[in-house]
């Protein structure tokens, strides 16, 4: 309640009643920051009962589910096509491709020397930088056409209020 009087009727008119609501400022940041250590703090204790339960969960997820998986690899020997289906779950297998791993500048450098070129991609992109110092509105100077796909948005004057600890 204090705090929106003083919204409602407190204007600043000089450097006294600025140092006065920097005060404020940082009494409001003081709070901020032992409100955020209090929460951090219960926060880290509960996490860390979380982490402690759920490892004991995770360890048996994978008790379990390493039986299911030797049970499933004994009916495969038998059966290439085989599945376990029940009420409460399913296991079955998928092919899956093979993982490919690419030190891409030995492998260009590579296709470089073998002349194999097409399988080189290379990426174009507008250089930002050298664009605006060439074209500072967004249009060609020496024509005065407006370059497509620029849109220029003028941004208002950013405030920076800097509160000393």
């Amino acid at each position: 309640m204090e705090i929106e009087e003083e919204k409602a009727y407190f204007k600043i008119e000089n450097l006294e009643s600025a140092s006065w609501a920097f005060k404020k400022l940082q009494e409001l940041n003081k709070q901020f920051d032992t409100n955020n250590i209090f929460a951090n703090k219960e926060l880290n204790k509960i996490l860390e009962w979380q982490k402690k339960e759920n490892e004991t969960i995770e360890s048996s997820k994978l008790y379990f589910e390493g039986l299911l998986q030797e049970y499933y690899r004994g009916l495969k020997a038998d059966n290439p096509k085989a599945k376990i289906s029940t009420p409460w779950g399913r296991v079955s297998s998928r092919k899956q491709p093979d993982k490919w791993t690419y030190n891409e500048l030995d492998t260009i450098a590579w296709l470089k020397a073998n002349q194999r070129n097409s399988l080189i991609r290379i990426k174009e992109e507008l250089d930002k930088t050298e664009f605006k110092k060439l074209y500072s509105k967004g249009v060609d100077l020496e024509t005065g056409e407006q370059i497509p796909g620029i849109k220029i948005e003028q941004q208002e004057e950013k405030i920076v209020i800097s509160v000393e600890d």
